[in-house]
């Protein structure tokens, strides 16, 4: 009997979209930032996680950070006014979440069965346990950064994996 995962691409979960937006949120309020978009088609999320804004007028340093996706009507250029030092860590890392606005989002959903191998036939029993594992450092994982995302996160614990992604 053997432990076999099973991974496929996730397009219902939004693990990595709330990981982002937990991200947002700790970033935006560790720095005194003032966030403005220009395509107001999409929401102002560091506007809707800051729990304080503070005045345009106490934050002298401007930058612009343009966000694209993979489809023309995924836009959006950010006004970002702050106080802190251009190298701050906190500044850097928002600004990346920011250009990331569209991409870097991927979740996969992970089955994991037994499977008995009888006369050369397998045979799968129903899955016993179910996950979902995001990654959001990479923009396109390939197969070797998605098991080793699920092995980051749970060890190997198991014999075989199968892994089917877009």
């Amino acid at each position: 009997m053997k432990t076999v995962i099973r991974i496929s691409n996730d397009y219902q979960s939004s693990g990595a979209h709330d990981e982002w937006c937990e991200d947002i949120n700790y970033f935006a309020n560790e720095i005194q930032v003032h966030c403005s978009t220009l395509n107001s088609d999409y929401t102002n999320q560091v506007r809707e996680h800051q729990t304080y804004t503070p005045s345009k007028a106490d934050l002298p340093k401007v930058k612009i950070i343009e966000a694209k996706g993979y489809c023309q009507s995924e836009w959006q250029e950010y006004k970002l006014r702050y106080a802190c030092e251009d190298d701050d860590k906190n500044l850097v890392a928002l600004i990346e979440l920011l250009e990331r606005t569209f991409t870097h989002k991927n979740d996969y959903w992970v089955e994991k069965f037994e499977r008995a191998e009888i006369d050369g036939k397998n045979f799968d029993a129903d899955p016993h346990d179910f996950t979902v594992i995001s990654i959001t450092q990479i923009e396109f994982p390939e197969k070797e950064d998605v098991i080793g995302a699920y092995i980051d996160n749970y060890g190997e614990d198991f014999d075989e994996y199968e892994i089917t992604i877009d």
